[in-house]
């Protein structure tokens, strides 16, 4: 592959990032050979309805006290900022609009630590090369990580990723996506990515971060300490850290690992923190898999899929043609199949969006594991789109 100037690997990113270098594979990815085919839908009849709750991306439900669902969405102002709401839709609040202690333009990927106190997100740099186009909370370039108390009165920056600010600068662009804590608060994981002039990937190089979270006893700040890095897998041009497991040993990724494997083309992967090995739980080198979250109960995976759709690997423009639904799978990999079908007609769904195509861009579960909150993009026929967030109520959860 030829190497690419450092405008063009940005022109390049910007038209293949979705919304939202060194050793090789360790012991080696491995599938489940019981996983289910991609035209097995055992899930069908499990969606009991759905339903739009609100305006935004990414949702995720805090897990004690009231369940407030924690999100972003744009502003007037054009950036995107955090905001929480209730389970119903109602009491939107927005936490990080107008902060004199953040950062002033995109603020997003809130995720919560387990005792519902304090929440993890990203903000990009008030100053750095270029706009803020590829700083959107999806994309993360020129992002930090941050935690606030879940009430917004209170911010911390947790990790300054050191990113380019003019053109004269020898540091690299930088990027970070995904911070989240794990289900005992006391280890936090994201993934970091570097685009320089020498890169040889359309999406640079990335790398998984696990670190050990604690309170720094003289200060009274959180901190980051032992921090380690991960680069599984045979080639490392994109990651992302969605979920730790339920004993916290173990992480769920998605990328392109395969050799030759297109970013657009990625799966989803079980990844040991300890030991590296690697279990690969979609196979689907011709698909987008995403956003793999464990149930509560550690016993389901949902995340979300092209599968059944077009790829269009000759026009990085994904968003153009690309279509995803929310899949289901056991923690295991098997008895695959999809609860949404927007882009299906004859469907509820379809007809909730009517016939529109759309994009599931974030899938997550309730606390309790009855439903799943969702963010899709709905596109329009005159190349307009909305940002919507959905309840996926799932049957026999009652």
């Amino acid at each position: 592959m030829k190497k690419m100037t450092m405008t063009a690997a940005l022109v390049v990113l910007s038209l293949s990032m979705a919304v939202s270098t060194g050793c090789g594979q360790k012991n080696g990815s491995t599938v489940p050979s019981e996983a289910g085919a991609a035209d097995s839908l055992p899930t069908e009849g499990v969606v009991k309805g759905i339903r739009f709750i609100g305006d935004g991306q990414r949702p995720e439900q805090c897990p004690v006290g009231e369940h407030l669902i924690a999100f972003h969405r744009k502003g007037p102002d054009g950036y995107c900022d955090i905001y929480t709401m209730n389970p119903d839709g109602s009491n939107v609040t927005c936490l990080t609009d107008g902060k004199p202690e953040l950062p002033s333009r995109h603020i997003g990927s809130a995720s919560w630590h387990p005792s519902g106190q304090y929440i993890i997100f990203k903000a990009e740099k008030d100053e750095h090369i270029a706009g803020s186009a590829l700083a959107d909370p999806g994309i993360g370039l020129h992002n930090d990580i941050w935690l606030m108390t879940s009430d917004g009165q209170r911010f911390w920056e947790l990790v300054d990723i050191p990113s380019k600010r003019d053109i004269r600068d020898k540091t690299p662009i930088t990027a970070s996506l995904h911070p989240h804590f794990s289900h005992d608060g006391k280890k936090v994981s994201w993934t970091e990515g570097v685009f320089q002039d020498s890169g040889s990937s359309f999406w640079g190089n990335w790398v998984l971060k696990v670190a050990d979270f604690s309170w720094d006893e003289a200060t009274g700040a959180p901190k980051l300490e032992n921090i380690i890095t991960l680069q599984p897998g045979q080639q490392h041009s994109f990651y992302e850290s969605n979920d730790f497991s339920l004993d916290d040993s173990q992480l769920l990724i998605c990328g392109n690992l395969e050799q030759g494997q297109a970013e657009v083309g990625m799966d989803v992967y079980r990844l040991d923190i300890n030991t590296q090995d690697l279990i690969r739980l979609t196979e689907t080198v011709d698909c987008w898999d995403e956003s793999g979250h464990y149930s509560p109960d550690g016993s389901r995976i949902a995340w979300l899929s092209s599968r059944g759709y077009a790829t269009d690997f000759s026009n990085r423009n994904y968003w153009e043609w690309e279509r995803t639904e929310a899949w289901l799978m056991d923690s295991g990999g098997t008895e695959q199949g999809s609860l949404t079908h927007f882009n299906t007609a004859g469907y509820a769904d379809y007809d909730l969006v009517e016939g529109k195509r759309v994009m599931v861009s974030y899938v997550s579960w309730s606390y309790d594991g009855k439903r799943l909150l969702c963010s899709i993009i709905i596109y329009n026929e005159d190349g307009t789109s909305s940002e919507r967030l959905i309840e996926v109520d799932l049957k026999g959860s009652d």
